[in-house]
């Protein structure tokens, strides 16, 4: 303790400060005064000196290094200094120009080699797009250095977290490749916040081109997001999300054998049991089970379900999709003799 209290005390603070000047344009020193004025800020509890140690003088210092200067070491601390003082929303306005978002994604395509780095750009984009000026990230494509990083580092979970996190918040996805989104669904099945945002991914993937169903079939992608609506099956956003997806796939009649086999209508009858009041939910799975029952009707049979989804349907029946999809549900159903007794139960 009597360390700490020595180290940030008003002299140490002033000539942080006057390094940061003297060095600006020396690059392989300027590095050490911005980790000195990091951890200064760190050690400094009471936060006695955030606002010389967060100066405007500071922040300028900053701005100017991560737009000139390229080394991972200087790129880091720049982008530790600049989110703590994003942590006062008066200062978004003068830190996040569209010059700078521009420059932490190049940054993050030259320095896919720098762990730490990729980290730290990502988590700052991250801030970005959940910031009054998303639309400097969204205008461009910060997806394809995004997903590259998630593919180089898939054994760091908590990175990977971060970067389908980002992948989720941008949208524009559909030019990806998407194999890693789901090779990092499947190597973390039970980190919620990875199946969550792989979904929600996925779902932007195929709303883009909802063709691009075949291919989430042809990489199993299917059987993966089955797992996590399985696992997960009380987390209502996995819920929402996962069969939001597999009613997207559904659409395409050449993946219903295929969602089938994988039991999807089953975990969507699931699903309404356990959420019966959520309506897109309920508008997704009905659409799951309505072209499943198209090509075969035994999981509703096997189910004794019937009665219960009919009500549900009933219940949302001033949503036309629900409402649709429901009738063409329940006329594959009275096809089934199988299903007699339930429709006359149901009315």
């Amino acid at each position: 303790p009597s360390m700490t209290y020595n180290l940030v005390c008003d002299s140490v603070v002033q000539h942080a400060l006057e390094a940061l000047v003297v060095l600006h344009d020396e690059e392989k020193y300027l590095v050490v005064a911005l980790s000195l004025v990091s951890r200064l800020l760190s050690l400094d509890e009471e936060k006695k000196y955030k606002s010389q140690l967060l100066s405007d003088d500071v922040l300028d210092t900053c701005l100017f290094a991560v737009k000139n200067y390229t080394s991972g070491s200087i790129i880091h601390f720049a982008c530790v200094l600049l989110l703590l003082a994003l942590e006062d929303a008066a200062r978004v306005e003068r830190i996040l120009t569209k010059t700078l978002v521009e420059k932490l994604v190049s940054l993050l395509s030259s320095h896919k080699d720098e762990e730490e780095v990729c980290d730290d750009l990502v988590g700052f984009l991250a801030f970005c797009v959940n910031s009054p000026k998303a639309e400097y990230v969204l205008a461009i494509d910060a997806a394809t250095p995004v997903n590259e990083c998630m593919m180089k580092y898939y054994h760091n979970q908590a990175l990977v977290e971060k970067c389908l996190h980002l992948l989720s918040l941008l949208r524009s996805v559909g030019h990806l490749d998407i194999q890693q989104i789901l090779s990092s669904m499947k190597e973390y099945p039970v980190n919620a916040a990875v199946q969550r945002d792989g979904c929600v991914t996925l779902v932007h993937y195929l709303e883009t081109d909802v063709k691009n169903a075949k291919r989430v079939m042809e990489l199993k992608g299917i059987a993966i997001c089955e797992e996590a609506v399985e696992r997960f099956f009380d987390d209502l956003q996995i819920q929402l999300n996962g069969m939001k997806l597999l009613s997207l796939v559904a659409t395409q009649e050449a993946c219903l054998a295929s969602l089938i086999e994988c039991s999807t209508p089953e975990a969507s009858i699931r699903s309404i049991k356990r959420f019966p009041e959520e309506r897109a939910l309920v508008e997704s799975c009905v659409s799951i089970l309505a072209r499943c029952a198209s090509v075969e009707t035994s999981f509703i049979s096997n189910s004794g379900s019937l009665e219960f989804i009919i009500e549900v349907i009933l219940k949302h029946k001033e949503n036309d999709a629900i409402l649709l999809d429901g009738c063409r549900f329940i006329t594959s159903c009275s096809k089934d003799s199988r299903l007699g007794h339930g429709m006359i139960d149901a009315g």
